[in-house]
């Protein structure tokens, strides 16, 4: 049986905010249209998650 509490969630998606930005600023040549990219797939991931809820 899975459980996880709202503080635990927030850790995770706090932890991999901190991965992303360690990883763009690894990364000298910004690509931004990926990341633009990226974050529209992620809040529109985020939004059906939260809809079916």
């Amino acid at each position: 049986m899975f459980k996880s509490t709202k503080f635990e969630i927030r850790n995770k998606f706090e932890y991999k905010m901190i991965k992303i930005q360690n990883l763009v600023s690894d990364i000298e040549i910004f690509d931004l249209e990926f990341v633009s990219c990226f974050v529209l797939r992620a809040s529109n991931f985020f939004w059906k998650t939260v809809r079916s809820c």
